[in-house]
């Protein structure tokens, strides 16, 4: 016996309302109220009701009868029909009410797993198992039809012969096979039609080809942009807004095929490829393999994975060279990244087999071309081709934003690694001017701003993955023109006079106009004093002086950084600047290498080149540069 609630609507007769389910055959004659109504035979068997109580939510209810046209509220008690009444579907062994829970649902219905295929990046042959089973405890069922809403290129390697029977509690596992030939974006359903029901199991997913050609020479050229709301007020105070957390990457570089056959195949690669996605190699973090692969390996060990944009669930090609320039690869989906062992797991085989120390592991990321594709032709079978394209997954990059590469001073970098020149460093000062220029009478010329903004660049060369990824996760700290840091002028731009003692706080240095020009005013608010390698006048401070506050010195630390607070003129040829904090130790003049200020700068573009150069030789080679415009910054 089991008792439910539920509601009815009333025409000539009402409909049985149990629960969240009904018996659309199941009427209720007038007069029937307080007897024991059977249900149709159906696949619970025959269920009896006996209806004690009914009340109605719009008429009322008089004699127990309701009107034609009432909602009512119904409370009913149930009893199980005799063991054989009914039929084959009242033999169920247990009273079938006790099914209208989870089980209700389940039962006598067509279930499939998994209920979606997101397929994410198609780079090779994918076969996925979708299952169909059939929940049906007595009946067996008729799969009469199947229709492919998902396009070209997805097939069902084992379908049957339609219709076929799938039994009572049975089950069939289709093998769905993914080609990365077909329409670049899959965004359909695989439809599966039965004799009771239909089932749809959405697919989607994006079709990428690899463009494995190396970069000829090894130049490639790597752009980050960034994107910023630069608010700058009249006196030219600023605040910036980062709009893109993670910047647009492109990639561009020359690729060159040497032999007709490369050059035609790459051709008509372009020709129908064009606008579709590309697996783009970052050839900058290649590793090199340290044991040979296998055929169907799904793990590769390399020379170090640190350092190198591999991801769990991105994309990585096995690849290798002959001696003509042929190439032999397996674009493979990252399943784990491990630094110790130095090893990348995938989620399917490799087609490939490849030997130590002569084939690489690349990361690569989906990528769509920019604007066209230009080709030069040589007198020879050789052709250069020029590529760029975007990347389309940078906000899943594995550089964190880290300013652990660099020196910190009021909460901010200190980039005070050394600044490359080659032949020389482009600077200057810039200022908003209003000019009134009648062409014949006196010129009139002003600014809202108080002062100019110097201008300059850092350059960096590059010789290690590991300085590279510091300074990526510098680069993505300071997220283009949004973040303001410290940039030493790496001039030596006063000469001190005196001897600064331990817990001292002037520096007496010679008259540059400091106080008359300057006048503590950003960025020149902040000087590095840059002791020589051996000082021997240094008094050290305390060893009870916390690590890391003001006032520690490191014994061999280089830099002492100090804040301006304010100046005086002494006399023509000297000035005294009052700092903060106190000197953390005593030096003489003699253990100075140079004072230059820190400037508070920030970048002056949200976009970054990084020209690296790329040889497959040892598979880790670095050697890049980075020269990135640098202007004052002038933070609210």
């Amino acid at each position: 016996m089991a008792t439910f609630a539920g509601r009815a609507h009333i025409d000539n007769s009402v409909q049985y309302a149990v629960g969240f389910r009904s018996f659309p055959n199941a009427l209720i004659p007038y007069g029937g109220w307080g007897a024991a109504l059977p249900t149709p035979v159906g696949k619970f068997g025959r269920l009896y009701f006996t209806i004690d109580d009914i009340t109605d939510e719009i008429n009322p209810v008089e004699a127990r009868v309701p009107s034609p046209g009432s909602i009512i509220a119904v409370h009913v008690n149930t009893q199980r029909a005799p063991r054989g009444e009914g039929g084959r579907d009242a033999n169920l062994g247990k009273c079938p009410i006790d099914g209208m829970g989870v089980g209700f649902d389940w039962f006598e219905n067509i279930h499939v797993e998994p209920q979606r295929l997101d397929l994410g990046n198609v780079v090779s042959n994918l076969v996925e198992s979708v299952e169909l089973y059939s929940a049906y405890r007595i009946d067996d069922r008729i799969w009469s039809a199947f229709t492919n809403n998902a396009g070209a290129g997805i097939t069902v390697l084992n379908l049957p012969t339609l219709p076929t029977t799938i039994n009572q509690q049975s089950s069939f596992n289709a093998s769905v096979q993914i080609s990365p030939s077909g329409p670049p974006t899959i965004n359909g359903t695989l439809d599966f039609v039965f004799d009771v029901t239909s089932v749809s199991v959405p697919i989607t997913g994006t079709r990428i080809i690899l463009f494995g050609l190396p970069p000829a020479g090894g130049a490639i050229k790597e752009k980050l942009s960034w994107l910023t709301d630069v608010m700058k007020a009249a006196d030219g105070t600023e605040q910036r807004v980062s709009v893109r957390t993670y910047p647009r990457q492109e990639i561009s570089f020359e690729a060159l095929t040497a032999t007709d056959f490369s050059r035609n195949q790459l051709n008509a690669f372009m020709f129908d490829w064009h606008s579709r996605v590309f697996g783009v190699p970052l050839w900058w973090d290649a590793r090199l393999m340290t044991a040979d692969v296998p055929i169907g390996a799904t793990a590769i060990s390399v020379t170090s994975t640190d350092n190198a944009d591999f991801r769990a669930g991105g994309l990585a090609v096995a690849i290798s060279f002959d001696a003509d320039g042929n190439r032999t690869a397996d674009t493979l989906e990252i399943s784990t990244v491990s630094s110790s062992p130095a090893q990348v797991t995938f989620s399917s085989g490799t087609g490939n087999a490849y030997t130590a120390g002569q084939a690489l592991l690349v990361p690569v990321v989906p990528g769509v071309l920019n604007n066209g594709v230009k080709k030069v032709r040589f007198p020879s079978t050789a052709q250069k081709t020029k590529v760029s394209f975007t990347s389309l997954d940078n906000d899943t990059t594995s550089i964190a934003q880290s300013l652990s590469g660099f020196s910190i001073h009021n909460s901010k970098a200190v980039i005070d690694d050394k600044n490359v020149v080659d032949r020389q460093l482009s600077e200057g000062f810039t200022q908003k001017i209003t000019r009134i220029d009648g062409d014949t009478g006196e010129i009139l010329q002003s600014s809202t701003e108080d002062r100019s903004t110097p201008t300059t660049q850092k350059r960096w060369s590059i010789e290690t993955a590991a300085r590279m990824w510091e300074i990526k996760s510098l680069l993505f700290a300071l997220r283009g023109q949004q973040a303001s840091f410290y940039l030493p002028t790496f001039n030596k731009d006063a000469n001190l006079l005196l001897d600064v003692g331990l817990g001292g706080s002037t520096l007496r240095i010679d008259n540059i106009g400091y106080t008359q020009f300057i006048k503590t005013k950003e960025p020149f608010t902040t000087l590095a004093v840059r002791l020589v390698d051996n000082p021997t006048g240094i008094t050290v401070t305390s060893p009870e002086v916390a690590v890391g506050s003001p006032e520690y010195w490191q014994p061999g630390q280089k830099w002492i950084f100090f804040d301006i607070q304010s100046s005086i003129e002494i006399s023509s040829t000297v000035e005294e600047l009052t700092v903060a904090p106190a000197s953390p130790i005593g030096f003489t003049v003699a253990d100075v290498d140079r004072i230059e200020f820190m400037v508070k700068s920030r970048f002056a573009t949200d976009s970054v080149e990084l020209m690296h150069k790329w040889t497959d030789a040892l598979g880790e080679s670095i050697d890049s540069e980075v020269t990135i415009p640098v202007m004052g910054a002038y933070d609210v």
